[in-house]
Formats: structure tokens, C-alpha cells, sequence
């Protein structure tokens, strides 16, 4: 019989560094959730599923988005990013 094993998200020896040039807003420090977010999301998205990202403000979904969108698809693909807020309207929206 196989045996199955666990695997922690993040092994107790995971060293990360920021590097010298990096700007303030483009640090984003990984965790147990945004790896494992990162994780399924891949999954997904390359067995052909539709994704939605739900979860209380700033817990990185926009960011881990974003990241995906930029390094992690095929070429045939292409991103535009549009902003929204609370009070951002249907009629803004259209008019872009």
C-alpha cells in the first residue's frame, strides 16, 4: 500500500529576503495563507476552473491576483487592471 504524507506549507528552514532594490509597495512577505492561496489558485486555474477570491479586506487577494495575472500565466494571455472601490458606480464603470 502507498503511504500518504503530510507536508507543512512552509518548511521550518524557508528564508525569505527583501531585496535591495525592492520598492516598499511591491514586498509582499509569504505566508502560510498566500501560499497556499497561490497553490490552489494554480491548481485551478490550470485544470480549466473559473476562480472567484473572496475574504475580509487586506488579506492579499487583490496582490495574489495581481501576481498571477503577471508572472504566472502563458503568453496568450493578456491582463488589464481596473480599479474599483465602495464608491465606484455601474455608470463609471461603462463609461471606461
Amino acid at each position: 500500500p502507498v503511504k500518504c504524507v503530510w507536508y507543512p506549507w512552509i518548511s521550518n528552514d524557508f528564508k525569505f529576503e527583501i531585496p535591495d532594490s525592492a520598492t516598499y509597495n511591491s514586498v509582499v512577505i509569504p505566508t502560510v495563507d498566500t501560499i497556499r492561496n497561490e497553490f490552489f489558485m494554480d491548481r485551478l486555474l490550470k485544470n480549466g476552473f473559473n476562480l472567484l477570491c473572496t475574504g475580509d479586506t487586506g488579506t492579499g487577494k487583490s496582490v495574489a491576483v495581481k501576481k498571477k495575472l503577471l508572472e504566472g500565466m502563458p503568453e496568450k494571455y493578456t491582463s488589464m487592471f481596473i480599479n474599483f472601490s465602495a464608491q465606484t458606480s455601474a455608470n463609471q464603470t461603462q463609461d471606461i
